[in-house]
């Protein structure tokens, strides 16, 4: 029931296309091998037109999963993707191959494909993921016979059946991001490819269209970068140059690029720099901070690719060119904020404002009376001092000699310093001759 409802036909007709494929129509017979090909079933089903390797009869698929190599030190933005797309061919019953397409060998990677003197199974058909020397691997391929599907961030007009990454509709939903948080200064950084032109084309039309502007290079500000992250540092350095408050990176490498450039120029990302990528970043959501992305369903991409491919197998020369466009997604995480009201490009972590109590703020009348308080007074407070030790004498002539010669390091005029000692000396010795009078005119007889 399954079959015959994915195919499109009754029960009794998918019935009769497995076990007796003569006895219904081509049409017919092709859709019921094309839902067997999507469901992951197998048949008894065969058919002189079906072509070798066409996997409904012979065992299990074998797809070869084709992406560029990736240089040391960049990252690869189809990581996600190809975890995906090898775990669901894997739970479909299908075997993966991958293959990194490097120019040099592409040739012998061809021969490896597709040859039969190595003893190895024939390759059924391949996903190929990106561009660069995977599209050439590709076009190669697809001269040779091999049915496949091109999963791609550029359009190509090699006549491949493809999913194509919309980049340029990434860019314009980060552009309206970032205006509607109020930046107007705002960047593209971009690898150099062949995706490049249109990547910068999009830019410049969605400035123009949101902002009104001509979006010309000074409005517009675009740097083409090499891949590494070395290459996204000196991109990230040139935009900060031109003054930009936000940044849109097209390539991981050039995001980690931009986070290591603001970390050299002591700026705090997203306060002084907002920083929004297009396309899949590894770990985005734990990288410090987490990054904003405009990124794609790979769940759905993988599927429609995985579907897709095995039914041009199923379908043998009969296969039809298919183009599919994915519009991405944009995940808000904390890297994209308002811009600060600092000049761009300059605020630096010291510049930051410092924290003050309140009221700790100086006034013009504190101020007065603070230097009014730090004025000198000797003769005020001396005399206030001397006071003090005449009205409570010592009890003894040591304290009042210790009280005279504190006076005599404190004072700052020797006449005034002698006087005063003169007056705690009289005053200390009439109190002891007072004591002592008193002490003979009340002891008993």
């Amino acid at each position: 029931a399954e079959i015959a409802g994915t195919a499109g036909v009754s029960k009794a007709t998918a019935s009769r296309a497995l076990r007796y494929p003569e006895s219904v129509s081509a049409a017919s017979l092709a859709k019921v091998r094309q839902a067997l090909a999507i469901l992951g079933a197998t048949g008894q089903t065969s058919s002189p037109g079906a072509g070798e390797g066409a996997g409904t009869g012979s065992g299990p698929l074998l797809i070869a999963l084709i992406k560029p190599a990736v240089s040391a030190g960049n990252v690869d933005p189809y990581s996600r993707l190809a975890e995906i797309l090898t775990n669901r061919m894997f739970a479909l019953g299908i075997a993966v191959v991958h293959i990194e397409a490097i120019t040099e060998r592409n040739e012998t990677l061809l021969e490896t494909i597709l040859g039969s003197e190595h003893g190895g199974p024939a390759i059924s058909g391949a996903v190929v993921v990106g561009g660069g020397a995977a599209g050439v691997l590709a076009g190669m391929l697809a001269e040779r016979g091999l049915p496949l599907i091109r999963i791609s961030n550029a359009r190509h007009d090699d006549g491949i059946s493809r999913i194509y990454l919309d980049a340029t509709g990434g860019i314009d939903t980060a552009v309206a991001h970032l205006v509607h948080l109020g930046h107007k200064r705002i960047g593209l950084a971009v690898l150099r490819d062949s995706a490049a032109p249109a990547r910068i084309a999009g830019f410049r039309r969605s400035m123009a269209g949101i902002l009104h502007i001509p979006a010309t290079r000074d409005q517009a500000p675009v740097v083409e970068a090499a891949g590494g992250a070395m290459a996204g540092v000196a991109a990230a350095e040139e935009l900060l140059d031109l003054r930009c408050t936000a940044v849109i990176a097209c390539a991981p490498s050039l995001s980690f690029g931009m986070l290591e450039a603001a970390q050299r120029l002591r700026l705090d990302v997203p306060r002084d720099l907002s920083l929004l990528t297009v396309g899949d970043v590894p770990d985005a959501d734990v990288v410090q901070p987490p990054l904003s992305q405009v990124v794609y369903d790979w769940a759905t991409v993988a599927q429609s690719a995985i579907d897709e491919v095995r039914a041009m197998i199923a379908a043998g020369d009969a296969r039809v060119h298919v183009d599919y466009t994915v519009d991405p997604d944009l995940v808000l995480r904390a890297s994209a904020v308002p811009p600060s009201v600092a000049e761009p490009g300059l605020r630096s972590q010291s510049s930051s404002p410092r924290r003050r109590c309140p009221g700790a703020e100086p006034t013009e009348t504190s101020q007065a009376e603070f230097a009014e308080a730090a004025r000198p007074q000797p003769w005020t407070v001396r005399r206030k001092s001397v006071r003090s030790a005449t009205r409570r004498p010592s009890s003894s002539a040591t304290a009042a000699g210790s009280a005279i010669r504190h006076e005599a390091r404190v004072c700052a005029d020797p006449t005034l310093t002698v006087r005063l000692a003169s007056r705690a000396w009289e005053s200390v010795s009439s109190s002891s001759a007072a004591k002592a009078s008193s002490s003979v005119t009340s002891s008993p007889r």
